[in-house]
């Protein structure tokens, strides 16, 4: 059995329990996010075989224009781009905050 198949049989199985009020809020948040997480690191992985990659670097992508992807794919309706999208925005935040930080604590 593909390990996609094995995925695709487990999300049936949590999607029909929380479809049938039959989950609690930990088991169905904690779903959503195992759920999300395989399906944009599925996404993901495709993008890197068309070779899109970068979006961690300044000079090749800035968070503005990661802002501006995020927005068109919101209207395309791709929500696992959407995340995706978010999650790099959120990484390149925190990453401009550690260096503002850092920079800061080294000029005393």
């Amino acid at each position: 059995m593909k390990i996609q198949q094995i995925f695709e049989e487990d999300s049936n199985s949590i999607i029909r329990r929380i479809s049938r009020g039959r989950a609690s809020e930990t088991f169905t948040d904690d779903s959503m996010v195992d759920l999300a997480s395989q399906a944009m690191k599925d996404k993901l992985r495709v993008s890197r075989r068309r070779v899109r990659q970068g979006w961690w670097r300044k000079d090749i992508c800035s968070t503005e224009r990661l802002k501006k992807m995020m927005a068109n794919h919101i209207d395309k309706g791709d929500m696992v781009d959407v995340m995706n999208f978010a999650a790099m925005i959120f990484v390149r935040e925190a990453q401009e905050a550690y260096e503002a930080r850092a920079k800061k604590e080294a000029n005393g």
